[in-house]
């Protein structure tokens, strides 16, 4: 007979085990491309979701749960008054590279992460809003013990905001930056480039690594308060 789904599409025991490619692919009109994941545990290689009209939204939703993303995590959006989306409120850890981009005006490409987040050794996590009136925005309210190579946000557009907020929350706060922390607004009109670490947390950047707040258009604002421990 056939199964009745309803208790089992976010029961606690959906596990990821190695998990190479999960995609997803939105291209008509107005059309929305969203993963969402609740009370999942395991791990997966590789999330893309991509949503390429106009008015429209690509979206990860990591809904409680634990779950490790190891190599990499794609959310694309491709015309305008779009929103690209990461949300965890689950324990995350990222091993890998993380591009969240929106890619026309009117935009916003934005992660907001409130469990747990570790970054396990991860490369590159950019988030990205390329055209004129679009922010691009990164909050993470519960920092693990972690290391990254580079982690940026970047605003090109006129009016355009680039933004890196982060806290420790109740985990430990520390993180290791290997190459780049950067927060850059290149347009004109009021563009904002702002990185901001709150009290609780421990930063290092380690021998080489840059640090870049810009802020290259007229009118525009660059900003930077390390408020923790910094090395």
């Amino acid at each position: 007979r056939p199964r009745d789904w309803s208790s089992d599409v976010c029961s606690s025991d959906l596990t990821f085990n190695s998990a190479d490619v999960f995609t997803i692919t939105a291209s008509g009109a107005s059309s929305d491309a969203d993963l969402y994941i609740a009370n999942a545990s395991g791990d997966v290689n590789t999330i893309s979701v991509t949503a390429s009209s106009s008015d429209a939204t690509a979206e990860v939703n990591i809904d409680a749960g634990n779950i490790a993303i190891n190599t990499d995590l794609n959310v694309t959006t491709s015309n305008n008054a779009a929103l690209a989306s990461f949300e965890a409120s689950a324990d995350v850890t990222l091993g890998g590279n993380v591009t969240i981009t929106a890619g026309a005006d009117n935009s916003e490409a934005e992660v907001t992460l409130d469990g747990s987040t570790t970054f396990n050794n991860a490369g590159t996590f950019t988030v990205t809003a390329s055209g004129d009136t679009s922010d691009a925005d990164l909050d993470i309210a519960n920092l693990a013990t972690s290391t990254v190579n580079t982690l940026e946000a970047l605003a090109s557009g006129s009016a355009a905001s680039a933004e890196i907020n982060i806290a420790a929350g109740d985990q430990s706060g520390d993180i290791t930056i290997n190459t780049l922390l950067s927060a850059q607004a290149s347009g004109d009109n009021s563009a904002d480039a702002t990185i901001t670490f709150s009290s609780d947390t421990a930063v290092t950047l380690t021998t080489g690594a840059d640090l870049d707040v810009i802020a290259s258009g007229e009118n525009s604002t660059a900003e930077i308060e390390l408020n923790g421990s910094t090395t």
